[in-house]
């Protein structure tokens, strides 16, 4: 019996096929809490007090292969958050 596996597939550049795994692109409510009192209600960018309804900003941006996790994302006011794009600080 074959089993499916979850993922997709893509060929490596010597053509061997390869299962890929993408992780859940959603943030939980108790993720969101998380992060906002960790950060102290303050721009990870450019330090202004933030509210609530601020987003959350990926230090390393999805496309290019960072994860929705604790330690890649931080609090961020939403002009920062737009202007900054998918650059990567690290």
């Amino acid at each position: 019996m074959q089993m499916k596996h979850a993922g997709k597939y893509h060929r490596t550049g010597t053509g061997n096929l390869v299962r890929s795994w993408k992780p859940s692109k959603r943030v939980h409510a108790r993720m969101q809490e998380y992060i906002f009192t960790r950060d102290r209600g303050i721009c990870g960018i450019c330090g202004k007090t933030a509210a609530r309804w601020w987003e959350l900003d990926h230090i390393k941006p999805y496309k290019l292969g960072g994860l929705y996790i604790e330690w890649n994302l931080r609090l961020a006011c939403p002009r920062c958050n737009q202007s900054r794009g998918a650059r990567c600080d690290r």
